[in-house]
C-alpha cells in the first residue's frame, strides 16, 4: 500500500513532537498574563523564574506580545517536580524596571519527585521500596548506609564506612572537626579547617574582628579602622548617610588614589565579601588613561565563597552601572580559561563574558548597564563557569532618570 508524502510527513512530525514531550516529562506549560500601568513607556518586558534552591537567573522570556483588551500574554514552561516563582519586569532603551509581585505555581503532589508534600511521609527521588521510602513514600525499616536518616539511626552519610563521623551503623562517632557534621563539642562544623571563614580550625564559632578591613560573618561591613562617622561605624555596621555621594568609583584590589583631573577612587574592601584574593600586573594597559584601575583586581577561588559587592544607595534609581575589566593573569592564553556571569540585583546581565576572548591579553574592557534598586542596596555577583571570577573595576553613577513602573500579572 502506498502512503502519501503528506501523510508521513504528519508522522514524522508526531514522531518528533512524542520525543519532544517525552524529554520534558518533567516540566508543564502555564500561561501567564499581565498587565501594564505605563505601556506607551516599555518597549518589552523580560520574564524570570526561579526555584527554592535557585536565584532569579537569565530571562526565561523576552519580547514583546500583543495585548488583548490591555492584557499580555505568553505560554511557559516550568517545573512540574519544584516550586517555581516567576516574576517580569519592563524595559526600554533606557532602563529596565523593579521586579513586579511574583506568581507562585506550587508542585503537584508526586510521590517520587524528591520533594515531601502533604500526605507523604518521605519523598526520596523515586519510587523503588528497599531504600528507607517505599514506592508509594511511605517509611520503610530504617536502611543504614542509604543516606536518609531514619528513626532510630543518630546519622546516616550514604555509605558504612567508620571513621567518617558516622559510624557502620549509623551512629555518632568521636568528634572529627571538618568533615562537615556537627558533633558533640562543636559549635559548627563547616566542611574544612580553615580558620578566617566564621568557624575556626577546632570547630568553634569565630567572632569577627572589625577593623581588621576584611568583611567577616557578622558583619555589614570593615573599612580598616573602628571610627564612626566614616560610613561603616566602630562596630562595622553600615552607617546612614543622607548626604552620601551619588557615584562610586572603586579601584577593585588596590588602594585609593585621585587622578590628575580630579578623579577620586575608593578602595573596594568597605563593599566586598567573598573574593579575598587580589593580585596586580603593573604593565601597560591599552585603550584606557587610568591604567592603575586595571592593573588591580581581585578574584573568587573555585572553593571559596562568591565574588559579591554591595553599594548602599539612596533611591531607586535607574543607577548606570560601569564594570571594568582587564585580563592580566599570564596563566591565562586562551579563550575558555576564565568564563562567568554577572548577577547584578538577581538580575543576570552578563552571562558567559570572556575577557580575553572579547580583547585579549592587557586590553581595557567596560560593561555598561542600567538597573533599578528596590531595597537600598546594589548588590553585584560575580558567579565562575570555567575558573575563577574577576574584576578590576567600579563606577556606579545616579541617572535620576523617570521609573519604569513593574508589570502587573492577572489571573486567568
Amino acid at each position: 500500500m502506498m502512503v502519501s508524502h503528506g501523510v508521513g510527513a504528519r508522522c514524522i512530525a508526531l514522531c518528533i513532537l512524542l520525543i519532544g514531550l517525552a524529554e520534558v516529562a518533567e516540566a508543564r506549560v502555564v500561561t501567564i498574563r499581565w498587565s501594564q500601568p505605563n505601556p506607551s513607556t516599555v518597549t518589552g518586558f523580560r520574564l524570570y523564574t526561579r526555584t527554592p534552591d535557585q536565584p532569579f537567573g537569565a530571562p526565561a522570556y523576552v519580547g514583546m506580545p500583543a495585548a488583548v483588551a490591555g492584557v499580555y500574554s505568553i505560554p511557559l514552561t516550568i517545573s512540574d517536580v519544584v516550586a517555581t516563582a516567576v516574576t517580569a519586569t519592563a524595559y526600554n532603551g533606557i532602563a529596565e524596571s523593579a521586579r513586579s509581585n511574583a506568581k507562585y505555581y506550587p508542585v503537584p503532589v508526586v510521590c517520587g519527585n524528591g520533594i515531601r508534600q502533604t500526605g507523604e511521609a518521605c519523598d526520596d527521588g523515586n519510587r523503588t521500596s528497599g531504600d528507607g521510602c517505599s514506592a508509594i513514600c511511605t517509611i520503610e525499616v530504617p536502611v543504614c548506609g542509604n543516606g536518609i536518616r531514619q528513626t532510630g539511626e543518630a546519622c546516616d552519610d550514604g555509605n558504612r564506612t567508620a571513621g567518617d563521623g558516622c559510624s557502620a551503623t549509623c551512629t555518632i562517632e568521636i568528634s572529627s572537626c571538618g568533615n562537615g557534621i556537627l558533633q558533640t563539642g562543636e559549635a559548627c562544623d563547616d566542611g574544612n579547617r580553615t580558620a578566617g571563614d566564621g568557624c575556626s580550625a577546632s570547630c568553634q564559632i569565630e567572632v569577627p574582628v572589625c577593623g581588621n578591613g576584611i568583611r567577616e560573618f557578622g558583619e555589614g561591613c570593615d573599612d580598616g579602622n573602628v571610627l564612626d562617622g566614616d560610613g561603616c561605624s566602630a562596630s562595622c555596621v553600615v552607617e546612614a548617610n543622607p548626604d552620601a555621594p551619588a557615584e562610586y568609583r572603586i579601584n577593585v584590589g588596590g588602594p585609593g588614589f585621585t587622578t590628575s583631573s580630579g578623579q577620586v577612587w575608593l578602595p573596594d574592601t568597605s563593599f566586598v565579601s567573598g573574593g579575598q584574593q587580589i593580585a596586580a600586573n603593573y604593565v601597560p594597559i591599552d585603550l584606557t588613561t587610568i591604567d592603575p584601575v586595571y592593573q588591580t583586581w581581585r578574584y573568587a577561588t573555585a572553593a571559596g565563597p562568591p565574588l559579591v559587592f554591595e553599594f548602599p544607595v539612596t533611591g531607586t534609581g535607574p543607577y548606570n552601572v560601569w564594570l571594568l575589566f582587564a585580563e592580566l593573569d599570564a596563566a591565562i592564553t586562551r579563550p575558555g580559561m576564565r568564563v562567568f556571569n554577572v548577577v547584578v540585583e538577581d538580575v543576570f546581565e552578563l552571562s558567559n563574558l570572556d575577557v580575553f576572548k572579547s580583547v585579549g591579553f592587557a586590553h581595557a574592557y567596560n560593561r555598561s548597564f542600567f538597573i533599578n534598586v528596590d531595597d537600598g542596596v546594589l548588590t553585584l555577583r560575580f558567579e565562575p563557569v570555567v575558573g575563577k571570577p574577576m574584576l578590576a573595576g567600579i563606577v556606579i553613577r545616579d541617572q535620576a532618570l523617570p521609573m519604569l513602573s513593574a508589570p502587573e500579572f492577572v489571573d486567568p
